[in-house]
């Protein structure tokens, strides 16, 4: 297995730049993510690291050979796509042979290398089978064990899930946690779903306009987000974004009138003016059912009672509520509630902060202040 660095990767169309310079280093062995919302450019630099796109700029490493000019076919790279691109006529044996088979391998070796992926896979019911009698899990398993018979130094994922419905997404999101557990071969996978990016991930690199935005673990990212595009990104449901104000280092937010925070000395940058204050669906209370705490950032200094809410939509789950509630100033929270909630559109609550998980950002340039 070998790692993978990018030095100020530029990918140009023409005069329109729309890969800005990226600097990074995956590790071997590491299962990394690319995430960030359509059109921020991580599929565009997955396909640089292919070799599928040509780099403008800049130098691409795998292990320490620079392949930056170097054909996709000899990068020792795999890739699985979004579609399947599995050849009907095939059975699945065929299919995960082939690419073998078209660079001259010998027939013993292409059987021994796919009944091996099979058994990984566990597609030796389904080795004669045609694509035509899979299911859509069984047919990227088969696009994986295309990509895996090849043995390669790096796997190269393009939303390969996204085709899925929700139960087989979530199957074969663990075959692939699985799949990287067992080989331990360096994995790429780009995704536009969080919650794939949170499960599958030892590092995320968050996109946006092909700029990162931010490198971390999946709890890095979640705990300390370093602006507020990353804290909305990270997180299902996303982060509840209001206005605030910070005066004399006291925050208050029309949300909530009767209540002022102080700031307190670990505030980042210019903690003065308009803020956007931001608190987790799981941070919040109804009727004040749990306790704020404080730490040192945020001392909380809160009057009894709490503004009124009205719910506007309660989704129940079973385990868990999401209930969508709007302040008197029209701003809105999501409130997760453990269990079933007996709340229902039209009532009439109040909320409670957890004071030690709120996140101020600078309302001009969304960056982290606390």
């Amino acid at each position: 297995m070998l790692g993978i660095t990018l030095k100020n990767a530029i990918k140009r169309y023409d005069k329109q730049q729309v890969i800005h310079g990226v600097n990074l280093e995956i590790k071997a062995g590491e299962f990394c993510v690319f995430v960030g919302p359509s059109g921020c450019g991580k599929s565009t630099l997955l396909r640089m690291i292919a070799g599928l796109e040509e780099t403008s700029d800049g130098q691409i490493f795998i292990g320490t050979r620079d392949v930056t000019n170097i054909d996709a076919s000899e990068r020792g790279v795999a890739m699985v796509f979004q579609t399947y691109a599995l050849y009907p006529h095939m059975n699945v044996a065929e299919n995960m042979g082939f690419g073998l088979k078209m660079t001259g391998v010998d027939k013993a070796i292409i059987k021994e290398k796919v009944d091996k992926v099979a058994d990984t896979l566990k597609l030796q019911p389904y080795i004669d089978r045609k694509p035509k009698a899979l299911s859509g899990g069984q047919r990227q398993r088969v696009a994986i064990g295309r990509a895996l018979v090849r043995n390669p130094h790096v796997f190269l994922f393009d939303e390969p899930l996204s085709n899925l419905d929700a139960e087989l997404r979530v199957e074969m999101r663990i075959e692939i946690a699985r799949l990287h557990q067992k080989i331990g071969t360096t994995m790429i996978y780009v995704t536009h779903d969080q919650v794939e990016a949170m499960t599958l991930a030892d590092k995320i690199v968050v996109l946006r306009a092909g700029m990162i935005e931010q490198i971390g673990t999946p709890i890095e990212l979640y705990n300390n987000p370093c602006n507020k595009f990353v804290a909305g990104f990270i997180g299902s449901p996303a982060m509840n974004f209001v206005s605030g104000t910070i005066t004399a280092s006291k925050l208050t937010m029309p949300m909530l009138s009767d209540k002022a925070y102080k700031i307190g000395a670990n505030a980042n940058g210019d903690a003065n003016g308009e803020v956007t204050v931001g608190i987790r669906p799981e941070h919040i209370s109804i009727d004040g059912t749990n306790n704020a705490k404080i730490n040192a950032k945020i001392n909380a200094k809160m009057n009894d009672g709490g503004s009124d809410f009205t719910i506007e939509i309660v989704e129940q789950l079973g385990g868990v509520s999401f209930i969508h509630a709007i302040a008197e100033n029209g701003e809105k929270l999501i409130i997760e509630a453990r269990g079933e909630s007996n709340l229902k559109p039209k009532d009439k609550c109040s909320v409670t902060l957890d004071d030690s998980k709120l996140y101020l950002f600078d309302a001009k340039t969304e960056a982290r202040i606390v």
